[in-house]
């Protein structure tokens, strides 16, 4: 094993409403630990950093909620960017206990190496999406969930959409 590797990380959590934090984690073209454990990938430099905002004070139409920006970048050591893209999320718990929570995601053109298992890193597409969900009291016996979403990647669109029902039979009985 020629190779190093690390992770650095910073951040903030507890019981402030603000949360926040910082990663980068590196693996050079040599540093190989499949001998004594399990790699999936080396010659990589990872960024991630994220900010959120979390309130569990009763509102007038929240009981709680939360909202989180987050953001990734990665490179080879080659310095060819392999991937780049974030996402905004939210949740909040209505005062009926109910729920609903919302994505919007993008990513922009990658070079991955993995793409191709060993072989020559692939061009993919850059993509977006976006959700929404709704749900019911999960409190309750019998529960009910809507959501949706529609994403985006090199001219190919997809929606999802998403029914749930849930019965807790041992609740259900009682």
């Amino acid at each position: 094993m020629s190779g190093y590797g690390g992770t650095v990380s910073l951040g903030r959590s507890g019981t402030s409403p603000w949360n926040m934090g910082v990663t980068g984690t590196w693996r050079s073209p040599g540093f190989d630990l499949n001998d004594i454990g399990f790699l999936r990938q080396a010659d990589v430099f990872l960024q991630t950093s994220w900010l959120g905002y979390r309130s569990n004070n009763p509102g007038r139409i929240f009981r709680r909620y939360n909202m989180f920006v987050n953001q990734w970048l990665g490179y080879n050591f080659g310095r060819e960017r392999t991937f780049l893209g974030g996402n905004i999320n939210g949740r909040g718990q209505l005062n009926n206990f109910g729920g609903i929570s919302s994505r919007f995601e993008w990513g922009i053109t990658g070079l991955p190496s993995m793409a191709l298992r060993g072989g020559p890193s692939m061009k993919i597409p850059g993509d977006m999406g976006f959700s929404i969900n709704v749900d019911t009291d999960d409190r309750k016996a019998v529960q009910f969930g809507f959501g949706g979403g529609q994403s985006w990647a090199n001219n190919h669109a997809g929606v999802l959409i998403i029914f749930i029902f849930q019965c807790d039979t041992d609740r259900a009985m009682q």
